[in-house]
């Protein structure tokens, strides 16, 4: 399986939710990663607990996907989506701003070239400010038409 957009990259980001899980073009991700165990995969995500975030690797499991192919999982730091969530109440201009460079910043520092990921306007200055190219999602490059939420199906 190949793809003009993902083919040039040896070792990618993926964000969970809305993109390996419950989003358009989940299917063709898992699908490109299982056809493509050569290239390092790492789940890096704003779920927090690490508890939480390691009920990634379950989730991906209840819908058939191989998790050997993970090569690891990271999530955001607890005390920055702490403040992203309080945002409103209690602002922390540095964590916030910390928070929002955190997926770049991380998918960088694993060696990932890119992210992919839902969540375009959380993410994009830190893929940018650390050299990691963002790919949407949602994009209808990778043509799944016919989508049904996995959470959906019965």
């Amino acid at each position: 399986m190949n793809h003009e957009l993902l083919d040039a990259h040896n070792v990618f980001a993926w964000d969970m939710d809305e993109t390996l899980i419950n989003g358009p073009n989940s299917s063709f991700f898992r699908d490109f990663i299982t056809v493509n165990p050569h290239k390092q995969h790492f789940i890096v995500t704003f779920r927090t607990p690490r508890s939480w975030a390691v009920d990634a690797l379950r989730e991906l499991e209840e819908v058939g996907f191989d998790t050997k192919l993970i090569a690891g999982v990271s999530s955001v730091p607890d005390h920055l989506y702490e403040a992203w969530a309080l945002r409103k109440h209690q602002y922390h201009a540095e964590y916030v701003a910390q928070f929002l460079r955190w997926k770049g910043k991380e998918a960088s520092r694993l060696g990932c070239t890119v992210l992919v990921d839902d969540m375009l306007d959380a993410v994009r200055n830190g893929c940018s400010e650390h050299g990691v190219i963002l790919i949407d999602s949602y994009h209808q490059a990778f043509g799944y038409p016919d989508f049904v939420p996995e959470s959906k199906v019965a």
